[in-house]
């Protein structure tokens, strides 16, 4: 007995998943729209430090003029205040040079108080020259006896003129030295204190 082969029974097979093209697409564009966003996120994050650094990179270089400038100005205004300082020293230097040629020109005399000032700081007063301006020679002459007198000890006692110095001043000359009470000189030493003092400064 033969038999006949049996017939092959064929099973249906489920039908492949429906693919939803439109899930898929819009799965690429959400992948495509997250890598765009951030790869936008990542260079405006470069950009940004980017700019920061050359912003501070500026910055620092115009802090750094500006306490250039800073110093520069400070500088300057301490050249600027000793220049004023000089200047007024120098102008009420030559007020006073001023005030006291009026002094003498108002009252001659003056000079004798010179004289006898510079007479009084000698230690030596065996034999005394005192020199005088011409314009103050008479004066001083016919006043010396009386200077001489108050202050004692003057031996011998001489008076010259001599142009070089100013009316109202007088040098005093002994064997041990000079006393100098020229007006020039008593400016000078004004002058030298003072721009000692603004030197200190």
């Amino acid at each position: 007995m033969t038999s006949s082969p049996e017939p092959f029974a064929f099973a249906r097979l489920a039908p492949p998943p429906a693919v939803d093209e439109r899930a898929q697409a819009a799965e690429r564009e959400a992948a495509l729209a997250a890598a765009r966003h951030e790869g936008f996120e990542a260079g405006r994050e470069a950009g940004r430090a980017e700019v920061e650094a050359q912003v501070r990179e500026q910055l620092d270089a115009a802090l750094t003029a500006l306490a250039e400038a800073t110093a520069l100005l400070a500088e300057e205004r301490v050249r600027a205040a000793q220049a004023v300082e000089r200047k007024a020293v120098e102008l009420a230097l030559r007020i006073a040079e001023k005030v006291v040629a009026g002094t003498i020109e108002v009252d001659p005399a003056r000079v004798l108080d010179v004289v006898a000032g510079a007479l009084q700081r000698l230690v030596e007063r065996e034999r005394v020259t005192v020199v005088v301006s011409p314009e103050d020679l008479e004066l001083v002459r016919q006043g010396i006896e009386d200077v001489a007198a108050r202050l004692g000890g003057i031996e011998h006692l001489e008076v010259q003129a001599d142009r070089r110095v100013q009316r109202g001043g007088a040098l005093v000359r002994t064997a041990d030295g000079e006393v100098d009470a020229t007006i020039e000189s008593k400016l000078e030493r004004v002058r030298e204190l003072v721009a000692g003092i603004v030197g200190e400064r």
